[in-house]
């Protein structure tokens, strides 16, 4: 008897309930980064390449190359928190990035939009202000392409990166 996935149908939602994570190994047990305010553009839009003719007389455009721009989370923290992902900048060392979408955003239960990438990481705490939470930024240096995935990658996704 084949099998059949139910398809449910679903809404454009809000970021709440988006989380960022990380793991040394794809399918590493995953550590939460918590109280994430705003993630940054993770892929830039193609530059656009103009060329002409000399018998056109009129410019045309191909699409170019993506620029490799680096990524800044904010997140609100705790002492923990901070010195976890402070050894995290400090190590230097690749890892692992996760972004996984609101659970109710998913079309198929337990496979929501997972957004992966290696990446090492530089962290900053941001400026005090009267009347504002202790900030950090994470600056997310990408080292791979992002791989989109429904649910979180598997071993066999590995070449991807």
């Amino acid at each position: 008897m084949e099998e059949q996935t139910t398809v449910k149908e679903t809404n454009p939602e809000i970021a709440m309930k988006a989380t960022l994570e990380y793991a040394s190994t794809l399918a590493g047990s995953k550590t939460k980064i918590a109280w994430v305010q705003n993630i940054g553009q993770l892929v830039q839009l193609p530059d656009g390449v103009t060329y002409s003719a000399i018998d056109k007389d009129e410019e045309f455009m191909a699409k170019g190359k993506k620029k490799a721009e680096a990524v800044d989370v904010e997140i609100l923290f705790t002492h923990a928190e901070h010195k976890t992902l402070k050894t995290l900048a400090d190590s230097d060392e690749e890892n692992y990035f996760f972004i996984k979408y609101p659970e109710v955003t998913a079309e198929t239960d337990g496979k929501p939009l997972v957004f992966s990438f290696k990446a090492n990481i530089a962290l900053v705490s941001n400026a005090i202000e009267d009347g504002e939470l202790l900030k950090d930024t994470i600056r997310i240096f990408k080292k791979s392409k992002v791989v989109e995935t429904d649910g979180y990658p598997t071993e066999e996704d590995s070449t991807k990166y």
